[in-house]
């Protein structure tokens, strides 16, 4: 996988002669946000942000996880974690949450930690700014998170049995199974016997000293970062975050962070994992590789690189979700791309869910797959819809960069921080993405798969429940599915013809605004001679979204009895998933929405059905369209909805064998008596189950829309709407007397 590496660098220096970019330059990181490093290595970033007003986020980064452990040490990076909530130099015992509690905050909603393998963060979230007072404790508790956590024994012993009942409530079906994989994908390294939590019998005997070594061993300023967003002057905070940590020396004989490699491995490593409460069958392709060293990442060299991987995997998930929506789909679900695995692991992974029994069938169809996008490529109309669709994005970005809310900004520190990836300004990454776009053609995209090889560093692992009758296949089997795969006969795809209109608006008699009157919230309120009510509110909130919500009552209450089963909150989701509108099956409207930013959902609740929806402004007649289209022209065709049933089939048998089903569903039974109208989705109803009940059902209630309330709010203009609206939604059905929900106690 270093070719794969070496084979993105070299097309990069291939096209940028012709391109206004200069990959050896740095990515210019957000100039907005304030950076800096103390001279005891400390790094932090402080961004004045009013998304909330009066609030802030205060963290701090610890770049160092449960992967520092000695033998001695196993489980303590998560303990530390615990640790630090109970007592501080100067916040001593728990002064620090008593202070916290007083002024609204609350454990675990505004203040938390979260440890993992290779970092540790320490979070004060939603945090007042009102008073000098809070920031200043605010600061103080990060700095004393940093180098003064006090570990009393006494404490620790108290902690344990807190500790102790984590590690109880951590021993399910999908902890058990993960250990498993992590000793085959990490296998002969120290990654591969890392699970954070530790063993009962080391959190009950550990001595307090060992804790307290961790701790001074690993936490020092060089691998610390502090992250501050939110209502603050950032000059004050950045002169106070001086003063304070300037007593935090660095670190002399500092002891150095070990790079943990994983080995390569010359014979392909098979993991068959099963466990009575699994909740599924899947079967994965892990070709493992270096990642991008660090030090590229910084450049525009890494970011192309980064965005050429991006763009192989967009189109990948596009043709393997078009083939799970097959009536005969071999496979739930797949997956296949370039992902980040850990620090020192990457992976091109080829991988597919399927049913209980049917792995190698999907599997076999996913690295088929794979052949065939190394073979004959991608199509230029592939893509063109990736370059659409992140262009749309980059542009709605750009368009809302005033609102991002301080959450946005935490996550693009992480990123800086622990991976590397320079935290940029939405405007300048726009830029930097179009410049790159512009010299990428399909023949340049082409080029990477072919340099894959499979001559070593191959994981297979397989995950599925056991029970009765279920065979497994063997490690010989698996490695024989996947040579076959890879010699076998392949057709090259043929990119469909999209159309490009979803409604002939000629055809559409519509009806007209019959009154309007000022309404609730500074909104507009106009009634369209159909009867529908539309309440319009222009908000400049998100200036590239604009929200719309229409109701009707009825809903579910609506529902004969034979219907009732299959208006099942599940089966909608899938619908929605699945079933596309009008002419249009899901995967050809997908196609033909590439670069727009619009969804459109129906949704049926207790007592109330209609449609919600949202886009970008521009998309505002694309948005309308299909919210007529989902009222008056519903597509149900069995064979795209197939697949549905399949996925709930192959399932719910295992969700049953989790021990909390089994709590809900008596819960459920119980406070509504066992009504059918309430009940939980088991084996039992899915053979109750079916589309053609929900067609009858959908097609019924919608057909009728009188006396249905619409909101629309956000970015827009109510003499572009007007018309729109009087268009789209006065031509929606109604009849003389409105649909009401029906109380069945």
């Amino acid at each position: 996988m270093k070719k794969m590496t070496l084979a993105l660098v070299a097309l990069l220096m291939t096209t940028i002669a012709m391109a206004q970019i200069n990959p050896q330059a740095p990515m210019q990181k957000d100039p907005s946000v304030r950076y800096g490093k103390l001279d005891n290595g400390l790094t932090y970033y402080i961004k004045h942000n009013e998304k909330p007003a009066d609030r802030a986020e205060y963290y701090l980064f610890t770049n160092v996880g449960a992967i520092q452990e000695s033998p001695a040490q196993d489980g303590l990076a998560h303990f530390l974690e615990h640790m630090a909530l109970n007592g501080t130099k100067n916040l001593p015992g728990k002064m620090m949450l008593d202070y916290f509690q007083s002024i609204g905050a609350e454990f675990g909603r505004n203040i938390n930690a979260s440890t993992g393998v290779e970092q540790t963060m320490y979070m004060l979230n939603n945090i007042p700014t009102i008073r000098e007072g809070i920031v200043d404790t605010s600061l103080l508790i990060l700095h004393d998170y940093s180098g003064f956590v006090t570990n009393d024994p006494a404490e620790v012993d108290k902690e344990r049995g807190v500790i102790v009942e984590e590690w109880r409530t951590r021993r399910n079906a999908q902890w058990r199974m993960m250990e498993q994989t992590w000793g085959y994908l990490y296998k002969d390294s120290k990654y591969a016997t890392t699970n954070i939590i530790g063993t009962k019998e080391g959190l009950e005997t550990f001595p307090a000293e060992e804790l307290q070594a961790f701790y001074q061993t690993w936490y020092r300023p060089d691998l610390q970062a502090v992250a501050i967003v939110g209502d603050i002057d950032v000059d004050v905070i950045e002169s106070k975050l001086k003063a304070l940590f300037a007593d935090i020396p660095a670190r002399e004989n500092a002891t150095p962070k070990t790079v943990h490699k994983i080995p390569e491995n010359v014979e392909p490593i098979v993991g068959i994992i099963t466990d009575p409460e699994a909740r599924g069958t899947d079967l994965s392709l892990y070709v493992k590789s270096e990642p991008l060293p660090m030090e590229y990442r910084a450049y525009g060299m890494g970011y192309f690189v980064n965005l050429i991987q991006d763009i192989i995997n967009a189109i990948l998930r596009e043709r393997l979700t078009d083939i799970a929506r097959q009536a005969d789909a071999p496979f739930l679900s797949a997956e296949m791309g370039f992902y980040s695995v850990n620090s020192v692991m990457d992976a091109f992974v080829i991988g597919a869910s399927t049913k209980d029994g049917e792995s190698l069938k999907g599997f076999d169809a996913v690295v088929k797959e794979f052949e065939k996008a190394k073979r004959f490529g991608f199509t230029a109309a592939e893509l063109d819809r990736v370059k659409a669709n992140m262009i749309a994005r980059a542009e709605r970005a750009t368009a809302n960069a005033d609102s991002r809310n301080n959450a946005d900004f935490i996550n693009g520190f992480y990123g800086d921080f622990f991976q590397g990836w320079p935290y940029m300004d939405p405007a300048y990454e726009e830029a930097q993405l179009k410049g790159y776009l512009q010299i990428l053609n399909v023949d340049q995209i082409n080029s990477i798969l072919p340099q894959m090889s499979f001559d070593k560093n191959l994981v297979f692992l397989y995950n599925a429940p056991e029970k009765e009758g279920l065979t497994h296949p063997n490690e010989a089997q698996i490695l024989d599915c996947f040579q076959t795969a890879l010699k076998a006969d392949i057709q090259a795809n043929v990119e469909e013809e999209i159309a490009k209109e979803l409604v002939d608006a000629k055809k559409l008699k519509g009806s007209k605004v019959k009154k309007s009157q000022a309404g609730p919230f500074n909104s507009t309120v106009w009634t369209l001679k159909n009867g529908i009510k539309i309440y319009v509110r222009p908000s400049d909130v998100n200036k590239e979204e604009v929200l719309f919500s229409l109701n009707v009552k009825g809903g579910k209450s609506l529902a004969t009895d034979e219907e009732v089963a299959s208006v099942d909150d599940n089966m909608l989701a899938l619908y929605n998933n699945l079933s596309g509108v009008s002419s249009f099956p899901q995967g050809t409207l997908q196609k033909m929405l590439s670069g727009k930013i619009v969804g459109v959902s129906p949704t049926i609740s207790s007592v109330y059905h209609g449609v919600n929806a949202s886009c970008n402004p521009k998309e505002l007649e694309t948005m309308l369209q299909l919210v007529y289209l989902s009222v008056c022209d519903a597509r149900f065709v069995e064979e795209e909805l197939a697949p549905a049933m399949a996925q709930l089939n192959a399932v719910v048998p295992n969700i049953e064998t989790q021990p909390n089903f089994a709590m809900q569903k008596a819960f459920i039974d119980a406070a509504y008596n066992k009504n059918p109208r309430m009940e939980l989705i088991s084996s039992d109803k899915l053979t109750r189950m079916s589309f053609k009940h929900l067609e009858n059902f959908y097609r019924r209630i919608y057909s009728n829309m009188a006396g249905a309330e619409v909101v629309i709010t956000g970015n827009v203009d109510l003499e572009t709407l007007k018309p729109l609206v009087e268009k789209y939604i006065g031509s929606l059905p109604v009849s003389k007397k409105a649909l009401n929900y029906i109380d069945h106690n």
